[in-house]
């Protein structure tokens, strides 16, 4: 019990320190850090593997996971709210995690930062001249390699924009994502702000 007692008034002196270091059209990014011996690891042995056999691994996975740095931004109504976080893992690995939350409901997508992280802002450059209606961009997460992404240009009550769904056949379950088409060089903006914090 003293051993608890210490750890909570740790967590309470530390803390956790978030500043806003920059802001650009309708958007905000948040620095996080915590003290190591206060990063969630549960004794989890994560790394590059699959979370085919067990969802609930992978939603233990991106709670144990510490947020590096987010940015939010919004639709030009203002009825959805974008959520990009960077996040690192247990392990050290750094992942997105793009969020869409609309009417009370959130759906959100996770990708690598290295081969994942291309494809996405390739996929987001070729959007606006793409064909509607039809995937014209496809691939196989190398981060996780269970989700397989698909990237179409639709058209709907909501207006123009990029779907993207990532799917995990094993779960036969899908996740969307729809920003407008105004939104993409928006979301390409914070993924490039992003990009900083593993670059160096």
């Amino acid at each position: 019990m003293a051993v608890l007692r210490s750890l909570l008034r740790r967590r309470i002196l530390l803390g956790t320190l978030s500043k806003t270091i920059s802001s650009c059209h309708n958007t905000t990014i948040s620095l996080r850090t915590q003290p190591n011996s206060l990063t969630p690891s549960f004794g989890l042995n994560f790394g590059k593997r699959s979370f085919a056999t067990d969802a609930i691994d992978f939603i233990t996975y991106v709670r144990a996971s510490e947020e590096i740095a987010s940015k939010k931004f919004e639709n030009n109504t203002g009825s959805k709210l974008f959520y990009v976080d960077l996040k690192k893992d247990p392990k050290g690995e750094m992942f997105i995690k793009l969020s869409e939350r609309s009417r009370g409901r959130k759906s959100s997508l996770h990708f690598g930062i290295g081969k994942d992280f291309e494809a996405v802002l390739d996929g987001l450059t070729k959007a606006p001249s793409s064909p509607r209606d039809k995937v014209f961009k496809e691939f196989q997460s190398d981060k996780f390699p269970d989700r397989l992404f698909k990237m179409k240009l639709v058209q709907n009550a909501l207006g123009r924009g990029v779907m993207i769904e990532e799917t995990n056949p094993s779960e036969d379950k899908s996740y969307k994502v729809f920003m407008d088409l105004d939104q993409v060089d928006v979301f390409k903006n914070c993924l490039d702000s992003l990009a900083i914090h593993w670059a160096n």
